[in-house]
């Protein structure tokens, strides 16, 4: 993934989350973030969806468990 597609990941995380830039994304999954719940993870999707202008299957939006496998998703769709 481009250090402009990681950056832009990383601000989409940090404000649906509401998390500060400093937090260890690479850590972050749903189960240790108490801000990411169900609406929160419709929210990163649309938001991915709409600043990568990607359209994620049902599967692919199941894979939103963590900042790494939404990260891997994109690097997989973009090869």
């Amino acid at each position: 993934m481009s250090p402009d597609t990681e950056e832009k990941l990383k601000e989409i995380f940090s404000i649906v989350l509401d998390q500060p830039e400093t937090v260890d994304f690479d850590g972050l999954r749903r189960i240790n973030c108490p801000k990411w719940d169900s609406l929160a993870t419709v929210s990163l999707v649309a938001a991915v969806e709409s600043e990568f202008g990607l359209e994620f299957s049902t599967e692919q939006r199941e894979r939103f468990t963590s900042y790494q496998s939404v990260s891997l998703l994109i690097t997989e769709l973009a090869s």
